[in-house]
């Protein structure tokens, strides 16, 4: 299942930045700092997620300084945890 997750939450990163390799993704990547993301790709982001997961993201589940692939899919799991 970690996995699983890992592997989606990266996909959706692919499907929102151009000429982004799926390779390319590391857990440690910041997504504003490393992978280029703005406000609008967050919230998209976050939209992705909830469609994918079936989950409910308020930004505030986010920490905006430690926004990397890790700390996504960690609270990611959390959230699936509690539905």
């Amino acid at each position: 299942m970690k996995m699983n997750i890992d592997q989606k939450v990266k996909n959706a990163i692919v499907e929102l930045v151009d000429n982004l390799k799926l390779s390319e993704i590391k857990l440690e990547n910041h997504l504003i700092n490393d992978l280029g993301f703005d406000s609008l790709n967050l919230v998209e982001f976050s939209m992705r997620l909830e469609d994918i997961f079936k989950i409910e993201i308020n930004m505030e589940d986010f920490n905006l300084k430690e926004l990397t692939v890790r700390s996504i899919t960690e609270s990611v799991r959390k959230l699936i945890a509690q539905r």
